[in-house]
Formats: C-alpha cells, structure tokens, sequence
C-alpha cells in the first residue's frame, strides 16, 4: 500500500492530477503483492543455500591463516572507504538519476 500511495503522490506532485494507479477498486495493486511475495520467497531460498554451505563454508574459513584474513579484510577496509571518497567527491547525479526528464 505504501507503494501504491508513493506512486499516486509522485503523480501529483509532477503532474498536478489525482490518478487512481491501479486496477482494483481502492488503493490495492496486485504487482506489490507479487512483488513481495517472490522478494520473501527469494530471501528464505538464499537462507536455506546458505545454511546448507555453512558447514563448507566455515572448515575452508577455518583453513586460511589469520594473517591472510587481516589481509583480505584491510584490503575489502581500503576498496570500501575508497569508493566512499569517490561517491562524496562526484556523487551519481544528472538525468535519470536526480533529475526527472519533463
């Protein structure tokens, strides 16, 4: 519902009328249903994957030295920070991204 009252308010504001943006009667679109219905079944799949490689996944974890993993974790530290910097130095911005095209 939330998505449907973001949809009809976005519509006023750019195009100063009221739509009703759906199908049924009210403010129900059956596509958020759908939508969230396929983003949690999604979720739990990817919980139950990764439950199943835990086991793998912790005795290969367990196997490299904590040297190399000091390492990878200062290495992913550095690769992080540096794309904060380039975000705050030019941040994603022009048509299509910002701005809306009239």
């Amino acid at each position: 519902m939330i998505g449907c009252l973001y949809e009809v308010v976005l519509h006023l504001v750019t195009h100063g009328e009221l739509v009703n943006r759906g199908i049924l009667h009210g403010p129900w679109l059956p596509i958020y249903g759908t939508g969230c219905i396929i983003m949690v079944g999604f979720g739990f799949a990817g919980c139950l994957f990764v439950y199943g490689l835990l086991s793998v996944l912790k005795k290969i974890y367990g196997r490299i030295p904590d040297k190399v993993k000091k390492r990878i974790a200062l290495v992913l530290l550095v690769v992080f920070l540096v794309d904060v910097l380039v975000s705050l130095i030019c941040p994603n911005m022009g048509v299509g991204i910002t701005q809306i095209a009239a």
